[in-house]
């Protein structure tokens, strides 16, 4: 194989979306396996995606070999259909130029175990930091009330995670509940996960009321278990990301938000930030899966 990737055997789980960023640079590749060794055990997958600039129907098998082992991030994506004629001979590096980046390049959570608010609490064990502790183990596995933030029963419930400063953002996940029980059946006709149907979220930056990136969704039943937002605009810059359920009078409950950026905030000067480009290509590929089905 030309890589290998192994899944750590001392983890509980490898969880409901295994990304895998850690495929070096350059790798040229077929063929793709997933195997279970040295165990009598059924292999069970819902989707496998492997993502690359090329688009294997416009370019000539003899040009792969060709390619530079740091590809643009602007390079057009699989959904275009123009593909440069020549490959650049020699590439600006990282520093040079921001919006080339390495494709390797990996994705922070950078909403992880930062300051957090609700607009109420309905009981201690459900605080709004249970909701960006990096554990996304549904009720399903940790027991029904466990692992989640929870708000009165009010109009307008939201909550919110402040970053600390600010970043790209790339994409948000939100883990949303996975139970049936009778009061989420007689409240919302069946799974708990209805209850976050008609949710917004809106990242904000600064001391700015006016969000910069806002999120409705549109969900005609269940958005669903996990809910991935890669329609972020390019180079979006925020410091603080709401959740909210306008015009309704109920309970907000997540599992989980993780927000996701390619800037390290314990890495990178807060003053760096507001001299990011203002633009990244539009047209970059996410490393994220593209959907998961409510």
């Amino acid at each position: 194989a030309v890589f290998t990737y192994n899944d750590d055997p001392s983890l509980v789980g490898p969880g409901l979306i295994i990304l895998i960023t850690t495929v070096p640079s350059g790798t040229i590749g077929d063929r793709v396996r997933i195997s279970l060794p040295n165990k009598n055990e059924h292999l069970v997958l819902i989707e496998v995606q492997v993502f690359s600039y090329e688009n294997p129907s416009l370019v000539p098998s003899t040009m792969r070999t060709q390619l530079p082992s740091v590809i643009p991030s602007n390079r057009p994506s699989v959904k275009q259909s123009v593909v440069p004629s020549t490959v650049p001979s020699s590439l600006p590096t990282e520093t040079q130029l921001p919006s080339i980046i390495p494709s390797n390049r990996p994705l922070y959570n950078v909403a992880l175990n930062k300051s957090t608010s609700q607009s109420s609490t309905a009981d201690d064990r459900f605080i709004s930091s249970k909701a960006n502790d990096g554990d996304v183990r549904p009720e399903s596995v940790v027991g029904i009330g466990n692992g989640i933030s929870l708000t009165n029963k009010e109009i307008n419930p939201w909550w919110e995670v402040t970053l600390g400063t600010s970043v790209v953002i790339e994409s948000i996940t939100i883990y949303n509940r996975d139970l049936v029980h009778n009061g989420c059946t007689a409240n919302y006709g069946g799974n708990c996960s209805r209850h976050l149907k008609g949710f917004r979220l809106e990242i904000f930056n600064g001391e700015d009321a006016n969000a910069v990136f806002t999120y409705n969704d549109a969900s005609l039943d269940d958005p669903g278990l996990i809910i991935l937002i890669t329609t972020v605009p390019s180079g979006t810059i925020g410091d603080r990301v709401r959740i909210s359920l306008p015009n309704k009078n109920e309970h907000l409950v997540l599992i989980e938000v993780q927000v996701f950026s390619y800037e390290n905030p314990s890495l990178v000067p807060s003053t760096m930030r507001t001299q990011l480009p203002s633009v990244i290509p539009s047209n970059r590929p996410s490393v994220l899966p593209s959907v998961i089905p409510s």
